[in-house]
Order: C-alpha cells, then structure tokens, then sequence
C-alpha cells in the first residue's frame, strides 16, 4: 500500500536493515544486531526508538524475554 510505502521510504538504510534482521527474528537483541552491523549498541538503541516513535515497531513481553512486533512495514 502506497502510505506505507512513503512511510518507509523515510527510513534510513541502517533503520531498514533493523527492520529486516527484527522480521527474521523477532527476539533479535540490540547487542545481536549492532554485531550484524557493525555499528555500537547505542546507535541501534537510537534507531530502533526512532522506529518505535514512528509507530513502525514496537516491543511486548519483558525486556530479556519480549519480542519485536512489526506495525508497518
């Protein structure tokens, strides 16, 4: 759908690539996909709660034991 489609256009390539390892596997930690990407914990941390803000993700259960839960896509 075209809405969403805009929606992720505005994305960064690094906040799709979340996105995409988190669709894979939805108990994905920080720490796991800041290794895939070679980046630090703390840029993950700030992009997935930009995800988070722009409604496109959002987390259920417990911190250690939750999953990541795709709004849009």
């Amino acid at each position: 759908d075209n809405a969403t489609d805009n929606a992720t256009d505005k994305l960064s390539k690094t906040q799709k690539k979340i996105l995409r390892f988190i669709e894979k596997d939805n108990q994905i930690s920080t720490n796991q996909i800041a290794m895939k990407l070679g980046l630090a914990k703390s840029t993950v941390s700030r992009n997935i709660r930009t995800l988070k803000q722009g409604g496109f993700l959002k987390r259920e259960g417990k911190e250690k034991t939750g999953i990541w839960v795709i709004i849009k896509k």
